[in-house]
């Protein structure tokens, strides 16, 4: 019977275990993970485990992870950041939570806080992929969409994850854009890809190599790095930090709006303003309280969506089309031999 990644497989009783995370992490990706220390933050010793690791470093290489020594001032960032990081002869850490989710103010916004077990596996599988995807150990939007593709991917083939809780994750990406000014973390645009898979591409039958070659060639088509000027376009239509936190917002939309009326239709720029206006309007829309005082109403803005909803006809911005139509499901034939040879789909 086929695998249908839509399936809330044992949704009531689906536990995130973390060393059986690390077990699988090992025995998938043996080379990369060879000489990465893995650090559950919830563990009652991780801070001497990590003081016990610093000690064990070269010179030159604590010089590149000061922030893990306990008696750092910055330690305590470190401690509650999920993180990956390897040196350049290798060595490296990857942390993450356990037992545990923890959602800043902004984040409890953008995402659901309520399924912790996928919140801890998606975060894993995230830092996890910046160190065995291509090139995503490096700062930048595309290690950004190498690390939330694979994590997706991954998330498909536990069954941790369906198509709508990487809506929903693509969506939250598209908010934190918008409330963070972040640019670095926009990856709406692969992970709406991997839901919208028009060829069925066979996920859950990929070898660890391969997904993690699919999420660098998601990251390669999809982040901003592609589009020479996407990245700056998307950064001055965001306000600066020193609005209150209201007018920084609405400045926000202002400003992505104007990248609607003024690029293609068919760039990634409008691509990532749109996303980002739709999930605002849809939360807002849906009563949102956190959202109550941002206004769409007027003519300015009936011609905004209106240019969005006739992109939408060609582009299925958001994945919404794909979601109302069929399933990714797993093929008993050999189509992931072809998949690595399908070029990435447009979104």
């Amino acid at each position: 019977m086929p695998l249908d990644t839509d399936a809330r497989v044992q949704q009531n009783s689906m536990r995130f275990d973390f060393n059986k995370a690390v077990a699988d992490a090992r025995r998938d990706f043996p080379a990369a993970t060879k000489q990465i220390t893995f650090f559950d933050l919830d563990a009652p010793d991780v801070e001497a485990q990590m003081q016990k690791f610093y000690d064990g470093l070269s010179p030159a290489a604590k010089k590149n992870v000061d922030e893990i020594r306990v008696d750092n001032p910055d330690f305590l960032t470190a401690r509650s950041n999920p993180v990956a990081w390897r040196s350049l002869e290798g060595v490296g850490i990857m942390t993450a939570y356990g037992t545990r989710t923890h959602l800043s103010d902004v984040e409890k916004i953008a995402y659901n806080p309520t399924e912790a077990a996928k919140h801890l596996q998606y975060t894993f599988q995230h830092e996890l992929g910046h160190l065995v995807v291509k090139n995503a150990d490096r700062a930048g939007n595309y290690a950004e969409h190498a690390a939330d593709a694979f994590a997706v991917l991954r998330g498909f083939q536990s069954s941790f994850l369906t198509r709508q809780d990487v809506k929903e994750i693509s969506d939250g990406r598209s908010m934190l854009g918008w409330l963070n000014c972040d640019v670095t973390h926009i990856t709406s645009m692969s992970l709406d890809a991997l839901i919208i898979n028009p060829k069925q591409r066979d996920f859950m039958s990929l070898t660890p190599d391969e997904t993690a070659k699919v999420a660098a060639r998601h990251a390669e088509k999809f982040s901003t790095d592609y589009e020479p000027g996407s990245l700056r376009t998307i950064l001055n239509a965001l306000p600066r930090w020193g609005l209150s936190t209201d007018d920084r917002r609405a400045e926000g939309l202002n400003g992505l709006a104007n990248v609607v009326m003024k690029t293609e239709r068919g760039s990634l720029s409008f691509y990532v303003a749109a996303r980002m206006l739709l999930t605002a309007k849809g939360k807002k829309d849906a009563g949102d309280p956190n959202l109550a005082v941002m206004d769409f109403s007027g003519d300015k803005w009936d011609k905004v969506f209106e240019r969005i909803d006739r992109a939408k006809k060609s582009r299925d911005i958001g994945a919404e089309k794909a979601l109302s139509t069929g399933h990714v499901k797993k093929q008993k034939s050999a189509i992931h031999r072809l998949a690595l040879r399908v070029k990435p789909l447009s979104v």
